[in-house]
């Protein structure tokens, strides 16, 4: 007999998260900073720094300015503040520029580092998006948020009385 449930007992749990950059990105980004800081250095201290001694000031305050003020652009547009929900039979996404639009199926995980995430997912009518979760948002919701982005509802199982009932016969262990 086949379970009339079984596709409850298989479902993703109801999740809604909190999306955006977290501290895990931060400290990232002043690493990102730092490998700058780094190079700069190591160039001016293979350059002639008695002629240009303006060099290296000029050149970290330039590179550091342009590359933050790019990231801090990147992460507005590409990774926007927000909340993610899935209701266990589809997915949707709220912030600034998308106000509670369904989601195309299931967003894809495109990098898992355990304590946070990045998702791509394709609003319905609209170009795909990144998202960035972090544990630290809510760290309660995290293990469901996992279950819910990870499990597929499977289809129902075949009992071994339905197996007899069509003439399959069941496989034999071992």
């Amino acid at each position: 007999m086949v379970s009339k449930n079984s596709h409850q007992r298989y479902a993703p749990p109801p999740v809604q998260y909190s999306t955006g950059g977290g501290a895990f990105l931060l400290w990232g980004l002043a690493l990102y900073g730092l490998l700058v800081l780094g190079v700069l250095f190591v160039w001016w201290m293979q350059t002639d720094q008695s002629q240009y001694p303006w060099r290296l000031p000029v050149a970290a305050v330039l590179c550091l300015t342009s590359g933050l003020w790019a990231l801090a652009w990147m992460l507005r547009v590409f990774l926007p503040a927000g909340h993610i929900a899935s209701d266990t039979h589809a997915w949707s996404i709220n912030n600034a520029s998308l106000a509670n639009v369904s989601l195309n199926g299931v967003p894809q995980v495109c990098a898992d580092g355990q304590r946070w995430l990045l998702l791509r997912v394709t609003p319905l009518g609209l170009p795909a998006r990144w998202l960035w979760v972090e544990r630290n948002a809510s760290p309660a919701q995290w293990m469901a948020l996992r279950r819910a982005l990870y499990s597929r509802p499977k289809p129902n199982p075949v009992t071994m009385d339905a197996l007899q009932h069509s003439g399959v016969s069941a496989p034999s262990p071992g």
